[in-house]
């Protein structure tokens, strides 16, 4: 029996994305994470995507994220739809970076795609960043008309929104 509220899940949620996003090495301009910030990212990657797989489960949208599944909050029911946060969002895009610098491309897509599930605005460069990284997961898994596609919208974005100086947009 469980005695916690809708509320109380999305606040246990919401803290729990918080804490581990913190703690978690985060990327900058696109840059490969630091070596001796890597066994940071290992320990954490289990909670942000048992995050993200919680999320997934609530929206209905499937997830494979099982191979990094830890204990953390068992306790939250699988029927709660979870709301989308920024913080939840650039979590998993951090560890979809991280996943994509280790090789694990497919688990990298599927954070990715449990990232975009959560991503309401298709036009902000967080979703252009999670294109990005779809993109380079595909390049390395010889998926090349998704590669494609994402590094498209990658593009596209940031077109978009930063001006033609700015130091994330890239000469090619």
């Amino acid at each position: 029996m469980n005695y916690h509220s809708a509320g109380e899940f999305q606040e246990i949620f919401d803290s729990a994305c918080a804490l581990v996003y913190e703690a978690f090495p985060k990327t900058t301009q696109g840059e490969y994470l630091a070596m001796d910030q890597r066994g940071a990212a290992q320990a954490y990657i289990p909670h942000a995507a048992h995050l993200g797989r919680r999320y997934a489960e609530s929206r209905r949208i499937g997830s494979t994220l099982k191979g990094y599944v830890n204990f953390f909050f068992l306790f939250l029911l699988k029927t709660h739809s979870f709301d989308r946060s920024d913080t939840f969002i650039k979590l998993l895009r951090d560890c979809s970076w991280y996943l994509y610098e280790v090789s694990d491309y497919d688990v990298c897509i599927e954070m990715v795609r449990a990232a975009w599930s959560a991503c309401e605005d298709q036009s902000s460069l967080l979703y252009g960043d999670l294109c990005n990284i779809a993109g380079a997961a595909y390049y390395e898994i010889n998926k090349l008309d998704e590669c494609r596609k994402n590094w498209e919208i990658f593009s596209k974005i940031q077109e978009s929104l930063l001006p033609c100086t700015a130091v994330e947009v890239s000469p090619a």
